[in-house]
């Protein structure tokens, strides 16, 4: 099979590469959230460049954004659990619920009982 010719522009524009994957078989939150992962996967992507260097294993010089994307945007790459280890939202939302007051199964506190109600 040939090379393709547009492979090269994709490695020389990594944003590219990088949203010419994301919003495959994806649901609009996953798309809404990897439309803000650019940096970060970018990140990961020189952290394994400096990997290659740093233990000789791998050839830095083939290795490519592009067939980073590749491999993080597969069935059980990093997004995957990039996606699912991402913080909740829901991690400040007692900021927006009523605290509770007392367990459902004790008797309540009526702070008028001294008064006979």
């Amino acid at each position: 099979m040939a090379a393709n010719p547009f492979r090269a522009f994709l490695n020389e524009v990594p944003e590219a590469a990088y949203f010419s994957h994301r919003d495959k078989a994806r649901s609009p939150a996953q798309n809404r959230f990897f439309d803000q992962q650019f940096q970060s996967v970018q990140n990961k992507y020189l952290g394994e460049l400096g990997r290659m260097f740093n233990t000789g294993e791998g050839d830095p010089g083939q290795f490519s954004e592009a067939d980073f994307y590749d491999q993080y945007f597969a069935p059980g790459g990093g997004a995957s659990s990039d996606w699912m280890n991402q913080p909740q939202r829901r991690a400040s939302a007692s900021r927006f619920t009523p605290p509770i007051r007392s367990n459902y199964n004790t008797p309540s506190q009526n702070p008028f009982a001294s008064f006979g109600f």
